[in-house]
């Protein structure tokens, strides 16, 4: 009979995995789940995590449709954020997310006015249908997820200066995620982000209040390795408009404009188990390479996580 017997170094990297992959990438940039919310990990029944995180960014440059400019009235935008972050799961193969943050956008030049709230609820379920072994190579699983985000205050959106679109949305995708048994990693993952229309402050050219947010395509790709003792990863993001407005354009809203990217990143994890076995500290970075109606942005985050269990 075939020995099954799993060595203890396998064992420890498997459930260092589960423990944090699920939310390191809520450091980084946003949509509903785009290369945030969701991973090709699964936290496992009755596990649960807890993260918050602080986030800065900003920029100069910016693509005006897809030409980069600046503008001196405008100067250097910077965006703050302060998030949390927790996932529970609820069986084996089906884990349940949520997030909220707090963000706060300013202008260095002009007459804007800086705008601080609450942003946008998400909420997000993932279910892992398949997951086969490879000899003793590694693990092939995929993944499929579904999330909404949901405005939870009566910010500005229609404005250079903005922390959001305000717009309701729903995220749906496949991840694609294969780990060796020695804590290499290889996944990717695409996904279909749906926005709903945008109350404006003033009327379009059709006498309307109303605005479309366009809808985006989403794709990811991400390497990384993790033991007991550190993780770390490198991921790209790429995010393509299905239409929409461009900036500067006659009757063009903010929140119509196309926007559209290309994002490289960095992610690393450190546990602090002088302070709780399950407890440490995570950094990130990310820059956007080239894009439609947005900053060209360097990012930064830190964040505290804390994995427990509810039941089991």
């Amino acid at each position: 009979m075939k020995n099954s017997f799993v060595p203890l170094t396998t064992i420890k990297i498997i459930m260092f995995q589960k423990t944090l992959l699920c939310l390191f990438l809520l450091l980084l940039p946003t949509s509903i789940m785009a290369q945030g919310m969701i991973d090709g990990f699964m936290r496992g029944e009755g596990k649960s995590v807890v993260a918050l995180s602080y986030s800065s960014e900003s920029y100069k440059d910016f693509y005006k449709n897809t030409t980069l400019v600046q503008e001196p009235n405008l100067g250097r935008i910077t965006t703050t954020s302060v998030s949390l972050f927790t996932a529970v799961g609820i069986t084996n193969s089906i884990d349940v997310l949520l997030s909220l943050p707090y963000i706060s956008a300013t202008s260095d030049q002009g007459y804007w006015q800086t705008q601080s709230s609450l942003q946008d609820l998400n909420f997000a379920v993932k279910w892992r249908p398949l997951q086969v072994k490879l000899s003793e190579l590694g693990t092939l699983s995929a993944i499929l997820a579904c999330g909404v985000s949901i405005p939870t205050t009566n910010y500005v959106a229609n404005a250079p200066v903005a922390i959001g679109h305000h717009s309701p949305s729903a995220d749906a995708r496949l991840v694609v995620n294969y780990m060796t048994s020695f804590g290499l990693f290889a996944a990717v993952q695409t996904g279909y982000i749906r926005h709903g229309d945008v109350e404006l402050d003033r009327l379009s050219l059709e006498g309307n209040m109303k605005t479309n947010v366009p809808d985006a395509i989403d794709f990811s790709a991400k390497v990384g390795y993790g033991n007991s003792e550190f993780y770390i990863d490198a991921w790209m993001q790429s995010q393509s408009s299905r239409g929409g407005t461009n900036i500067g354009e006659t009757d063009a809203s903010f929140p119509s404009n196309g926007i559209s990217f290309t994002r490289l990143g960095l992610t690393g994890y450190y546990p602090l188990k002088f302070i709780a076995e399950k407890f440490g500290l995570s950094l990130s970075g990310a820059t956007t390479l080239n894009g439609r109606n947005i900053g060209k942005s360097n990012r930064i985050s830190i964040g505290a996580v804390y994995e427990f269990s509810l039941w089991n």
